[in-house]
């Protein structure tokens, strides 16, 4: 999911597209000045019609400019809101004439020549929107400056407004990074509902954001895990199943006990250690010194009942274990990947040792 931004050019093979920067600039001038200077309704819905007409041939879809027009469509509604509070009778001064719908209050009567001129109001506005939507999203920022200097503005206002179209979308994609970034910290920016609690309340493209949020720290996390022993379409494969749990689990996840980064953490390193487990054998674990009567586990315990038993010791224990029995990391390798002090590690490797050892004995019943 691309980050949303506002006022940027969005390339599209169309007509309009192909018009020469000059050529919009002079058609939006010329559109949205007789836009302004009639308030004959059927002039109007007549430039509408155009104005549709022709966004709809730029093949830019409305749900891409939704925000310019959404903000667009509070000012006018603002716009009428002060046009009534400060003039009510402009309508009646235009028209020569004046038919009162009902009185409110003080000198404030709604009349249907200020509802007419009013609707006359917005219908400008809404003839000129798309036009000044289009010359903004359908011109290169370079080409606008070059417009503009076709006209005569001087060539640092022209550039210094070039660039500021440039800039504003950087801006935008900077901001969306970095709550991004601060999302995956566990850290929202703003006031919206956090991602979790839009999980749960299974809200349309929650599960999308996460995707997006946190897919480039579980790469990084599985590969620092993984390395190269497993193939792309593996972790892919990983990846997918941990948002999978994600979405199926949002409900039961308690943030008390740490972050939904972390939870996903765990959950992704887990998919990973039971990957491998299908592609490597982990019967024997020849490093793991068991006592003389539990030598029948060697010919007996079944692959499942060692990692099962390898699983149960828990994060990070697990994943040390495994690394360091198995693909004979070494100590300071094992903590630069899983972010534990060696000594640490050494502790961890000792007790996951005879925890092991335990399980493995209680589970043929020697113990």
């Amino acid at each position: 999911m691309a980050a949303k931004t506002v006022l940027n050019y969005l390339p599209r093979k169309s007509v309009v597209h192909e018009l020469t920067g000059t050529t919009k600039l002079v058609f939006f001038l010329l559109f949205t000045f007789a836009s302004m200077m009639t308030y004959d309704t059927r002039v109007l819905l007549a430039l509408l019609l155009v104005s549709v007409g022709i966004f709809r041939l730029s093949k830019i879809r409305f749900r891409e400019v939704r925000f310019m027009m959404t903000v667009t469509l509070v000012f006018l509604v603002l716009n009428n809101l002060f046009i009534f509070l400060f003039n009510p009778d402009q309508g009646t001064a235009l028209y020569g004439t004046r038919h009162v719908l009902f009185h409110l209050f003080w000198r404030y009567d709604l009349t249907q020549e200020q509802l007419f001129y009013m609707l006359n109001i917005s219908l400008k506005y809404f003839v000129s929107l798309p036009i000044a939507i289009l010359f903004i999203s359908a011109t290169n920022p370079s080409e606008f400056a070059a417009s503009l200097s076709s006209i005569g503005v001087s060539y640092r206002v022209s550039y210094s407004v070039a660039l500021a179209l440039r800039y504003i979308p950087d801006i935008q994609r900077d901001y969306h990074a970095i709550s991004q970034a601060q999302q995956a910290r566990g850290i929202e920016l703003g006031k919206k509902e956090k991602l979790l609690m839009r999980l749960k309340n299974r809200k349309r493209n929650a599960i999308d954001e996460a995707i997006e949020v946190y897919t480039p720290y579980l790469s990084t996390v599985l590969y620092n895990m993984l390395g190269n022993r497993l193939p792309k379409e593996d972790i892919e494969e990983i990846l997918s199943d941990v948002f999978v749990t994600l979405w199926k689990n949002a409900d039961t996840i308690d943030l008390e006990k740490g972050t939904l980064r972390a939870y996903l953490a765990a959950v992704a390193r887990n998919f990973a250690l039971k990957k491998l487990n299908k592609q490597r054998d982990y019967t024997s674990l020849d490093e793991i010194e068991l006592p003389d009567e539990a030598a029948v586990l060697e010919e007996n315990t079944a692959d499942s009942v060692v990692w099962d038993a390898v699983m149960s010791l828990g994060e990070p224990d697990n994943e040390i274990f495994v690394r360091y029995y198995k693909f004979g990391e070494k100590i300071r390798e094992i903590a630069k990947a899983t972010g534990v002090n060696p000594s640490t590690v050494k502790t961890k490797l000792s007790r996951g040792k005879r925890k092991l050892k335990e399980i493995l004995l209680h589970a043929e019943g020697l113990l």
